[in-house]
């Protein structure tokens, strides 16, 4: 079946709208879906309780204040460092976040913090494109 000029011509101009359609589509800024990680204490000035004579904890909120989906990789510690995910029920990297999703994390840290020559840090690896690794002094 043969189609008509006038046929062949609207269909031709309807892709070239349609093209024209998905370019703007992909040219919109890539802000529009960005993830953005925010590590606050909940607790400022750092140590909030004592787990033992030798481990103090640290409680941080790890939020996703971005318009995309935050994954959290990996977060590397130095020495005497452990953490503990809260709030997400069995927690498990790679961590995915919501926008303005929140967890929280425990950090205890062995031995007295301030006998420490450096202070311990905390390194979040994620997909945020402005901070893919993120170091957080404790």
């Amino acid at each position: 079946m043969a189609l008509s000029r006038s046929k062949q011509l609207v269909l031709s101009l309807s892709g070239i709208a349609l093209g024209g359609l998905l370019f703007v589509y992909a040219s919109l800024p890539k802000a529009v879906l960005r993830p953005q990680l925010a590590v606050e204490r909940i607790r400022p000035g750092g140590t909030d309780t004592r787990e033992s004579p030798a481990e103090a904890a640290i409680r941080l909120q790890i939020r996703n204040h971005g318009t995309g989906h935050l994954r959290i990789y990996e977060v590397r510690s130095g020495c005497g460092v452990r953490l503990f995910w809260e709030d997400c029920g069995p927690c498990s990297l790679p961590l995915d976040l919501a926008p303005n999703q929140a967890v929280s994390l425990r950090v205890l840290l062995q031995g007295d913090p301030a006998a420490l020559r450096t202070p311990p840090t905390l390194t979040f690896y994620t997909n945020d494109p402005e901070s893919p690794a993120l170091t957080v002094d404790l």
